[in-house]
C-alpha cells in the first residue's frame, strides 16, 4: 500500500441521500451526515499530517509528517524533508520528488485521487457500509466518535477497512486508518487544523519553475 494513498479512499466521501437499505446503524450514519455537512461549508483547510505506515509486509515502519491544504477536490501535500510534494488542481495531479528529481503528472480522478476527502465523503455517502464503535478519548484528550467503515463489495479495492475518529465538538475527522487485504496499514492524524482561510489559486497551481532541471513524466 502506497504509503500517501487513499483510494477511497481516499481519503476514498454523488452528493445524494443515504438509501433506507443502507448497511450502517443511525448512529454512525448522524455522524457521517454532521461530518460532511461540516466539510462541504468549509471553503479551505490547511492542516499537518502524519502518515504512518505499518504491517506484516513492511520491513521497516514509515512514518512522515507535512502540511495539506485542501479545497474540495483540490489539493497540496508538502512532505518537505522527504523532498516530496503532490499537487491536484482537479485536472491532474502533480507528484514531485526531488531526490530522483523527477514531476510525474497523471490525469485527475475523483475516485482514484490520492488525497480527496471530497470524493471520500461522497461515496461512503452513496454507498454507506460500517458500524459504530465507541466514544473515544484521544492523547490530547479530545472527545471522539470512533466509527469503522468497508467499501461497497461491488467495488474492486484493496482496502477492507477504514477507521474514523470523528471530533464530537467540531465534526472533522481527527484520525483515519486504513487497513488493506495483506493485513498493512496507514494511519492518518490531522493536527492543526485551520478552516476558511482565503483560497489562492496558486495554492493549487503547478510552477515548472519552481522545479527547475526536474525531469517531466507526462502520463496523461
Amino acid at each position: 500500500m502506497q504509503s500517501f494513498h487513499i483510494s477511497f479512499i481516499i481519503l476514498s466521501f454523488a452528493v445524494v441521500s443515504l438509501s433506507t437499505t443502507a448497511q450502517i446503524d443511525p448512529k454512525s450514519k448522524t455522524i457521517m451526515d454532521n461530518s460532511w455537512n461540516k466539510f462541504r461549508s468549509i471553503s479551505k483547510m490547511t492542516a499537518t499530517i502524519k502518515v504512518k505506515t505499518e504491517g506484516p509486509n513492511i520491513q521497516k515502519p514509515e512514518s512522515k509528517i507535512g502540511k495539506a491544504v485542501v479545497s474540495g477536490n483540490k489539493y497540496r501535500i508538502t512532505f518537505s524533508t522527504e523532498g516530496r510534494e503532490i499537487i491536484c488542481d482537479e485536472k491532474a495531479v502533480y507528484s514531485y520528488d526531488k531526490k530522483a528529481n523527477e514531476v510525474t503528472i497523471s490525469e485527475y480522478s475523483e475516485e482514484n485521487s490520492e488525497f480527496s476527502l471530497n470524493a471520500f465523503y461522497e461515496q461512503y455517502r452513496k454507498e454507506p457500509k460500517g458500524k459504530y464503535v465507541a466514544e473515544e478519548k484521544l492523547a490530547n484528550g479530545t472527545l471522539v466518535d470512533h466509527i469503522e467503515l468497508y467499501p461497497p463489495a461491488r467495488r474492486k479495492t484493496n482496502i477492507v477497512r477504514i477507521h474514523l475518529w470523528v471530533n464530537r465538538n467540531t465534526h472533522l475527522v481527527e484520525q483515519m486508518k486504513v487497513q488493506d487485504r495483506s493485513q498493512n496499514f496507514v494511519t492518518y492524524i490531522f493536527t492543526d487544523v485551520q478552516i476558511n482561510g482565503t483560497v489562492s489559486a496558486s495554492d493549487f497551481t503547478f510552477d515548472a519553475s519552481k522545479y527547475p532541471n526536474a525531469n517531466i513524466v507526462d502520463l496523461r
